[in-house]
Protein backbone atom coordinates (compact mmCIF):
# COMPACT_ATOMS: atom_id res chain seq x y z
CA UNK A 1 0.00 0.00 0.00
CA UNK A 2 2.49 2.59 0.86
CA UNK A 3 3.97 1.66 -2.61
CA UNK A 4 0.78 2.49 -4.37
CA UNK A 5 -0.32 5.66 -2.80
CA UNK A 6 2.33 7.79 -3.89
CA UNK A 7 1.09 6.49 -7.37
CA UNK A 8 -2.78 7.55 -6.50
CA UNK A 9 -1.54 11.28 -5.54
CA UNK A 10 0.35 12.06 -8.22
CA UNK A 11 -1.19 14.85 -10.99
CA UNK A 12 -0.28 12.28 -13.85
CA UNK A 13 -2.38 9.41 -12.05
CA UNK A 14 -5.51 11.09 -10.90
CA UNK A 15 -5.36 12.46 -14.60
CA UNK A 16 -5.10 8.74 -16.01
CA UNK A 17 -7.83 7.98 -13.65
CA UNK A 18 -10.37 10.30 -14.30
CA UNK A 19 -10.16 9.57 -18.09
CA UNK A 20 -10.38 5.48 -17.38
CA UNK A 21 -13.56 6.35 -15.57
CA UNK A 22 -14.88 7.43 -18.82
CA UNK A 23 -16.80 10.97 -17.94
CA UNK A 24 -19.00 10.51 -21.06
CA UNK A 25 -20.63 7.49 -20.22
CA UNK A 26 -21.16 9.06 -16.05
CA UNK A 27 -24.82 9.44 -17.25
CA UNK A 28 -25.30 5.79 -18.39
CA UNK A 29 -25.39 4.72 -14.37
CA UNK A 30 -26.26 7.65 -12.71
CA UNK A 31 -29.30 8.45 -15.20
CA UNK A 32 -31.07 5.09 -14.59
CA UNK A 33 -30.86 5.72 -10.77
CA UNK A 34 -32.11 8.94 -10.93
CA UNK A 35 -35.07 7.88 -12.48
CA UNK A 36 -35.22 4.56 -9.90
CA UNK A 37 -35.29 7.29 -7.38
CA UNK A 38 -38.05 9.47 -9.19
CA UNK A 39 -40.13 5.89 -9.70
CA UNK A 40 -39.80 5.18 -5.86
CA UNK A 41 -41.81 8.34 -5.42
CA UNK A 42 -38.98 9.59 -2.42
CA UNK A 43 -38.16 12.59 -4.75
CA UNK A 44 -41.61 13.88 -4.31
CA UNK A 45 -42.11 12.74 -0.58
CA UNK A 46 -39.01 15.00 0.64
CA UNK A 47 -39.97 18.22 -1.85
CA UNK A 48 -43.74 18.25 -1.10
CA UNK A 49 -43.85 16.19 2.05
CA UNK A 50 -43.93 17.47 5.70
CA UNK A 51 -41.26 14.90 6.88
CA UNK A 52 -39.35 15.37 10.45
CA UNK A 53 -36.05 17.71 9.52
CA UNK A 54 -33.93 14.23 10.63
CA UNK A 55 -35.69 12.16 8.03
CA UNK A 56 -35.40 14.34 5.11
CA UNK A 57 -31.50 15.14 5.83
CA UNK A 58 -30.88 11.22 6.13
CA UNK A 59 -32.81 10.76 2.79
CA UNK A 60 -30.72 13.05 1.31
CA UNK A 61 -27.69 11.40 2.39
CA UNK A 62 -27.91 8.19 1.57
CA UNK A 63 -29.38 9.44 -2.52
CA UNK A 64 -26.14 11.92 -2.51
CA UNK A 65 -23.85 8.75 -1.83
CA UNK A 66 -25.53 6.46 -4.17
CA UNK A 67 -25.36 9.26 -6.75
CA UNK A 68 -21.42 9.64 -5.99
CA UNK A 69 -21.21 5.53 -6.36
CA UNK A 70 -23.25 5.07 -9.69
CA UNK A 71 -21.45 8.93 -10.45
CA UNK A 72 -17.38 7.61 -10.36
CA UNK A 73 -16.37 4.43 -8.44
CA UNK A 74 -18.82 2.30 -10.36
CA UNK A 75 -17.63 3.59 -13.62
CA UNK A 76 -14.08 3.30 -12.99
CA UNK A 77 -14.79 -0.02 -11.65
CA UNK A 78 -16.80 -0.89 -14.98
CA UNK A 79 -14.42 0.05 -17.56
CA UNK A 80 -11.16 0.13 -15.01
CA UNK A 81 -11.71 -3.91 -14.85
CA UNK A 82 -11.91 -3.83 -18.80
CA UNK A 83 -9.51 -1.62 -19.74
CA UNK A 84 -7.75 -4.14 -17.36
CA UNK A 85 -8.40 -7.64 -19.20
CA UNK A 86 -8.17 -5.47 -22.62
CA UNK A 87 -4.55 -4.99 -23.08
CA UNK A 88 -3.52 -7.22 -26.11
CA UNK A 89 -6.31 -6.05 -27.72
CA UNK A 90 -5.94 -1.82 -27.01
CA UNK A 91 -2.25 -2.59 -28.16
CA UNK A 92 -4.23 -2.96 -31.40
CA UNK A 93 -7.02 -0.28 -30.95
CA UNK A 94 -6.50 3.44 -32.71
CA UNK A 95 -9.29 4.39 -30.62
CA UNK A 96 -7.37 3.82 -27.22
CA UNK A 97 -4.44 6.60 -28.46
CA UNK A 98 -7.10 8.99 -29.88
CA UNK A 99 -10.56 8.58 -28.05
CA UNK A 100 -9.53 6.76 -24.71
CA UNK A 101 -6.59 5.12 -23.21
CA UNK A 102 -5.39 1.66 -22.40
CA UNK A 103 -4.22 1.04 -19.56
CA UNK A 104 0.14 0.38 -18.62
CA UNK A 105 1.18 -2.64 -16.52
CA UNK A 106 2.40 -0.15 -13.85
CA UNK A 107 -1.08 1.46 -13.43
CA UNK A 108 -2.58 -1.73 -12.99
CA UNK A 109 -2.13 -2.02 -9.05
CA UNK A 110 -3.35 1.30 -8.23
CA UNK A 111 -6.42 1.36 -10.50
CA UNK A 112 -6.98 -1.84 -8.57
CA UNK A 113 -6.52 -0.71 -5.28
CA UNK A 114 -8.53 2.79 -6.20
CA UNK A 115 -11.22 0.58 -7.53
CA UNK A 116 -11.84 -1.21 -4.19
CA UNK A 117 -11.31 1.12 -2.13
CA UNK A 118 -13.63 3.58 -3.93
CA UNK A 119 -16.26 0.57 -3.95
CA UNK A 120 -16.37 -0.68 -0.20
CA UNK A 121 -15.65 3.17 1.01
CA UNK A 122 -18.72 4.56 -0.56
CA UNK A 123 -21.34 1.37 0.03
CA UNK A 124 -19.76 1.10 3.68
CA UNK A 125 -20.93 4.81 3.85
CA UNK A 126 -24.67 4.11 2.77
CA UNK A 127 -24.91 0.99 4.86
CA UNK A 128 -23.67 3.13 8.00
CA UNK A 129 -26.16 5.61 7.31
CA UNK A 130 -29.27 3.49 6.71
CA UNK A 131 -28.33 1.12 10.04
CA UNK A 132 -27.89 4.73 12.01
CA UNK A 133 -30.21 6.68 11.16
CA UNK A 134 -34.24 5.21 10.90
CA UNK A 135 -35.60 6.81 7.66
CA UNK A 136 -38.31 6.02 8.29
CA UNK A 137 -39.22 2.87 5.40
CA UNK A 138 -38.63 -0.39 4.82
CA UNK A 139 -35.68 -0.96 2.84
CA UNK A 140 -34.87 -4.21 1.04
CA UNK A 141 -32.00 -4.97 2.61
CA UNK A 142 -31.81 -8.45 1.52
CA UNK A 143 -33.08 -7.48 -2.30
CA UNK A 144 -30.61 -4.26 -2.47
CA UNK A 145 -27.60 -6.55 -1.60
CA UNK A 146 -28.77 -8.69 -3.85
CA UNK A 147 -29.03 -6.07 -6.46
CA UNK A 148 -25.49 -4.69 -5.54
CA UNK A 149 -23.38 -8.07 -5.94
CA UNK A 150 -25.35 -8.39 -9.32
CA UNK A 151 -24.16 -5.30 -10.56
CA UNK A 152 -20.46 -5.95 -9.01
CA UNK A 153 -20.49 -9.57 -10.85
CA UNK A 154 -22.30 -8.73 -14.26
CA UNK A 155 -18.93 -6.28 -14.83
CA UNK A 156 -16.59 -9.01 -13.25
CA UNK A 157 -18.40 -11.38 -15.69
CA UNK A 158 -18.10 -9.06 -18.72
CA UNK A 159 -14.23 -8.06 -18.79
CA UNK A 160 -12.49 -10.96 -16.69
CA UNK A 161 -11.76 -14.31 -17.20
CA UNK A 162 -12.88 -17.20 -16.50
CA UNK A 163 -16.00 -16.66 -17.97
CA UNK A 164 -15.34 -13.30 -20.02
CA UNK A 165 -18.42 -12.63 -21.33
CA UNK A 166 -17.50 -9.98 -24.04
CA UNK A 167 -15.22 -12.43 -25.91
CA UNK A 168 -18.87 -14.56 -26.72
CA UNK A 169 -21.42 -13.39 -29.09
CA UNK A 170 -24.99 -12.37 -28.32
CA UNK A 171 -24.37 -13.28 -24.27
CA UNK A 172 -22.05 -9.58 -24.41
CA UNK A 173 -24.65 -7.45 -24.77
CA UNK A 174 -26.69 -9.86 -22.37
CA UNK A 175 -24.28 -8.78 -19.54
CA UNK A 176 -24.59 -5.47 -20.14
CA UNK A 177 -27.98 -5.83 -17.01
CA UNK A 178 -25.45 -4.28 -15.34
CA UNK A 179 -26.84 -0.86 -16.39
CA UNK A 180 -30.34 -1.08 -15.44
CA UNK A 181 -29.57 -2.39 -11.96
CA UNK A 182 -28.84 1.38 -10.79
CA UNK A 183 -32.74 2.32 -11.88
CA UNK A 184 -33.56 -1.29 -9.85
CA UNK A 185 -31.23 0.04 -6.55
CA UNK A 186 -32.48 3.71 -6.91
CA UNK A 187 -36.34 1.64 -6.49
CA UNK A 188 -35.73 -0.47 -3.64
CA UNK A 189 -33.83 2.03 -1.54
CA UNK A 190 -37.27 3.37 0.22
CA UNK A 191 -40.15 0.93 0.45
CA UNK A 192 -40.24 -1.27 -2.72
CA UNK A 193 -39.49 -4.40 -3.51
CA UNK A 194 -38.27 -6.58 -6.94
CA UNK A 195 -41.99 -7.84 -6.79
CA UNK A 196 -42.63 -4.20 -7.45
CA UNK A 197 -40.41 -3.48 -10.43
CA UNK A 198 -42.15 -2.73 -13.28
CA UNK A 199 -40.55 -5.87 -15.37
CA UNK A 200 -41.63 -4.97 -18.85
CA UNK A 201 -39.73 -1.62 -18.45
CA UNK A 202 -37.14 -3.82 -17.22
CA UNK A 203 -36.64 -5.54 -20.49
CA UNK A 204 -37.30 -2.81 -22.56
CA UNK A 205 -34.28 -1.28 -20.95
CA UNK A 206 -32.18 -4.47 -21.26
CA UNK A 207 -32.61 -4.22 -24.95
CA UNK A 208 -31.94 -0.90 -25.28
CA UNK A 209 -28.67 -1.71 -23.46
CA UNK A 210 -27.89 -4.62 -25.77
CA UNK A 211 -28.25 -2.26 -28.28
CA UNK A 212 -26.14 0.08 -27.24
CA UNK A 213 -23.10 -2.10 -26.37
CA UNK A 214 -23.30 -4.27 -29.56
CA UNK A 215 -23.65 -0.80 -31.39
CA UNK A 216 -20.17 0.39 -29.70
CA UNK A 217 -18.39 -2.63 -30.58
CA UNK A 218 -18.60 -1.86 -34.44
CA UNK A 219 -15.60 0.57 -34.70
CA UNK A 220 -13.93 -2.22 -32.62
CA UNK A 221 -14.68 -5.44 -35.23
CA UNK A 222 -11.02 -4.96 -36.75
CA UNK A 223 -8.41 -4.99 -33.61
CA UNK A 224 -10.92 -7.30 -31.47
CA UNK A 225 -10.61 -9.87 -34.86
CA UNK A 226 -6.93 -9.41 -34.75
CA UNK A 227 -6.70 -10.25 -31.04
CA UNK A 228 -9.00 -13.25 -31.58
CA UNK A 229 -11.72 -11.36 -29.55
CA UNK A 230 -15.14 -12.97 -30.92
CA UNK A 231 -17.75 -10.40 -30.15
CA UNK A 232 -21.14 -9.74 -31.23
CA UNK A 233 -20.16 -7.37 -33.87
CA UNK A 234 -16.80 -9.40 -35.26
CA UNK A 235 -19.21 -12.26 -35.46
CA UNK A 236 -22.18 -10.38 -37.71
CA UNK A 237 -19.91 -7.61 -39.09
CA UNK A 238 -21.55 -4.23 -39.76
CA UNK A 239 -24.28 -4.37 -41.47
CA UNK A 240 -25.70 -7.66 -39.81
CA UNK A 241 -24.52 -6.06 -36.29
CA UNK A 242 -26.52 -2.61 -37.69
CA UNK A 243 -29.47 -5.07 -38.20
CA UNK A 244 -29.43 -6.84 -34.84
CA UNK A 245 -29.24 -3.23 -33.25
CA UNK A 246 -32.09 -2.44 -35.11
CA UNK A 247 -34.20 -5.26 -33.92
CA UNK A 248 -33.12 -4.73 -29.80
CA UNK A 249 -34.21 -0.91 -30.31
CA UNK A 250 -37.52 -2.22 -31.96
CA UNK A 251 -38.30 -4.86 -28.83
CA UNK A 252 -37.11 -2.17 -26.57
CA UNK A 253 -39.67 0.34 -27.62
CA UNK A 254 -42.67 -1.89 -28.03
CA UNK A 255 -42.24 -3.25 -24.60
CA UNK A 256 -41.51 0.37 -23.02
CA UNK A 257 -45.09 1.27 -24.61
CA UNK A 258 -46.82 -1.75 -23.01
CA UNK A 259 -45.28 -0.83 -19.77
CA UNK A 260 -46.29 3.00 -19.86
CA UNK A 261 -48.95 3.56 -22.88
CA UNK A 262 -48.93 7.25 -22.03
CA UNK A 263 -45.93 8.00 -23.69
CA UNK A 264 -46.25 6.02 -26.88
CA UNK A 265 -45.72 9.05 -28.85
CA UNK A 266 -42.18 9.78 -27.02
CA UNK A 267 -41.11 5.74 -27.45
CA UNK A 268 -41.97 5.91 -31.02
CA UNK A 269 -39.80 9.28 -30.81
CA UNK A 270 -36.70 8.03 -29.68
CA UNK A 271 -37.18 5.28 -31.65
CA UNK A 272 -37.19 6.90 -34.84
CA UNK A 273 -34.13 8.55 -33.53
CA UNK A 274 -32.17 5.15 -32.76
CA UNK A 275 -33.42 3.89 -36.35
CA UNK A 276 -31.80 7.10 -37.99
CA UNK A 277 -28.24 6.94 -36.30
CA UNK A 278 -28.34 3.42 -37.12
CA UNK A 279 -29.17 3.56 -41.03
CA UNK A 280 -27.22 6.49 -41.55
CA UNK A 281 -24.19 4.61 -39.87
CA UNK A 282 -25.05 1.76 -42.77
CA UNK A 283 -22.72 3.41 -44.72
CA UNK A 284 -21.65 6.25 -43.19
CA UNK A 285 -18.56 5.92 -40.11
CA UNK A 286 -20.22 4.35 -37.25
CA UNK A 287 -17.76 5.60 -35.28
CA UNK A 288 -18.41 9.37 -35.47
CA UNK A 289 -21.95 9.20 -34.97
CA UNK A 290 -21.41 6.64 -31.55
CA UNK A 291 -19.27 9.61 -29.83
CA UNK A 292 -22.46 11.60 -29.94
CA UNK A 293 -24.46 8.92 -28.41
CA UNK A 294 -23.88 10.58 -24.24
CA UNK A 295 -25.45 13.71 -25.82
CA UNK A 296 -28.85 12.17 -27.54
CA UNK A 297 -28.98 9.75 -24.30
CA UNK A 298 -28.80 12.37 -21.94
CA UNK A 299 -31.43 14.67 -24.10
CA UNK A 300 -33.76 11.48 -23.95
CA UNK A 301 -33.54 10.75 -20.18
CA UNK A 302 -33.73 14.09 -19.19
CA UNK A 303 -37.06 14.83 -21.33
CA UNK A 304 -38.40 11.49 -20.10
CA UNK A 305 -37.71 12.55 -16.64
CA UNK A 306 -39.82 15.27 -16.60
CA UNK A 307 -42.44 13.21 -18.42
CA UNK A 308 -42.61 11.15 -15.74
CA UNK A 309 -43.11 14.24 -13.19
CA UNK A 310 -45.88 15.81 -15.20
CA UNK A 311 -47.71 12.17 -15.37
CA UNK A 312 -47.14 11.94 -11.61
CA UNK A 313 -48.37 15.84 -11.34
CA UNK A 314 -51.73 15.15 -13.71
Amino acid sequence: MKSILPHLLAKKTRQRIYKTSRPRFWLYTTGPFILGIWWSEILWTVSFGNLPVIQTVTIVCVILAWLFYFLFPANLRIYGLNDIADGDTDKRNPKKTDYEQAVTETAIKPLLALILLTTLGTVGVVWWILWIWDVGYTIAYKELLMMLGLLLLSSAIYSLPPIRAKAKPFFDGITNVLYIIPWVIGFLLFGWTLQSVLWLWFLAWWCWSIAMHTYSAIPDIEPDEAAWLLTTAVLLWKKWTLLYCLLMRTVAALLAILALPHLIRFFLACFMVYATMIMRSWYGSVFSLYKKFPLINGLIWFILFWLLVLLQMF
